[in-house]
């Protein structure tokens, strides 16, 4: 079955009540769930965190689904609906309705308890293991800097007067993030660039994407300092709306996330990338 709309939500938008109205208007409105959005939910005071976060899932069960961890599926190129299948992990889903279920159960919540101890220890550790990506992020932003000239940052920030050569000049380092990701995380031998048309459907082009357009966000907001831990949220926030791009939205109260995933969208519809359509909407899809 392909449902009418796949949209992803991030840890805080699972306890708002306007995700029990998506989930409510039809059986065919799918919520999926990324392991990052899971991390975030677990993280923390796991126990009253997940009793919170579940308590709408709990009502919709079949219409929730988990996705793989992004590690799995990096060399997956999302070209169609059909690809989209490539991202699901059935075995995870099946194990987040078992917890909604155990969570309005009265004799498992004992079970329950020691499963969310378990899950916090595991989401603290991968938030541990994000905090060095996350040091490294002011760095390295402080690095693209150096690759504009004064007067395009200054159209970058207001966003006025962008010339042609910087479009091509941001897509051009859109191109090198990407290869810095891939020899970085799964082909660390590899010399020659990405084609664009292969690119596209990757979520290491998705993810390079939406740091591009995350730098250039904090270019315009006056490249502020930052905590550590803010940084993190960055990281997060990033991989979660380059992988919410595979789907038909975000849901979020995170102003700056929706900005990164709308934008990111827009930019693959214009690039003839697969984009999962809104229904009325025509299908956004090509070899790029």
């Amino acid at each position: 079955m392909i449902p009418h709309l796949m949209v992803m939500a991030d840890g805080n938008y699972l306890r708002d009540e306007r995700l029990r109205t998506y989930l409510s208007a039809h059986s065919q409105h799918w919520l999926v769930l990324s392991d990052l959005t899971l991390v975030e939910m677990f993280k923390k005071n796991a126990l009253g965190t997940a009793r919170a976060s579940l308590k709408i899932l709990a009502d919709f069960p079949d219409q929730i689904f988990a996705l793989k961890p992004a590690y799995l599926w990096l060399d997956a190129k999302v070209r169609s609906e059909a690809d989209l299948q490539q991202l699901v992990d059935l075995n995870r889903s099946a194990d987040l309705r078992q917890l909604s279920r155990a969570y309005k159960s009265d004799e498992a919540i004992h079970g329950f308890a020691d499963r969310m101890k378990a899950r916090e220890t595991e989401a603290s550790e991968y938030i541990r293991q994000l905090r060095g990506h996350a040091e490294t992020l002011e760095g390295s932003l402080q690095n693209l800097l150096k690759e504009f000239r004064a007067e395009e940052l200054k159209q970058i920030r207001t966003a006025q007067g962008v010339t042609g050569a910087l479009q091509e000049k941001i897509f051009n380092l859109v191109d090198e993030v990407t290869v810095e990701f891939v020899r970085a995380n799964h082909e660390p031998g590899r010399t020659a660039p990405l084609k664009r048309s292969e690119a596209h459907g990757m979520f290491a082009y998705r993810y390079a994407l939406c740091v591009v357009i995350a730098f250039t966000r904090w270019v315009a907001l006056g490249r502020q300092a930052k905590s550590l831990d803010l940084w993190v949220n960055d990281v997060v926030d990033n991989q979660i709306a380059a992988t919410s791009t595979f789907f038909n939205e975000i849901l979020t109260k995170d102003r700056e996330l929706q900005i990164v995933a709308s934008n990111a969208r827009d930019v693959l519809k214009h690039l003839r990338a697969f984009v999962r359509p809104f229904p009325g909407e025509a299908l956004a899809s090509g070899n790029g």
